[in-house]
C-alpha cells in the first residue's frame, strides 16, 4: 500500500510533496515537482 500527499501553501504558494510506502526507493518515483509549474503525486 502507498500514501500520497500534495499540498499547496495559500500565503507563499510553495509545493509540497510526500509520499510512504512498504517498498525502498519507490517513494522517489512516485512524486514530482517543478517550480511555477506544481506538484504530482502518482
Amino acid at each position: 500500500m502507498t500514501f500520497s500527499i500534495v499540498a499547496r501553501c495559500p500565503r507563499t504558494g510553495q509545493f509540497g510533496v510526500a509520499a510512504a510506502t512498504a517498498m525502498p526507493a519507490v517513494g522517489k518515483l512516485l512524486t514530482h515537482a517543478a517550480a511555477h509549474v506544481g506538484a504530482v503525486a502518482t
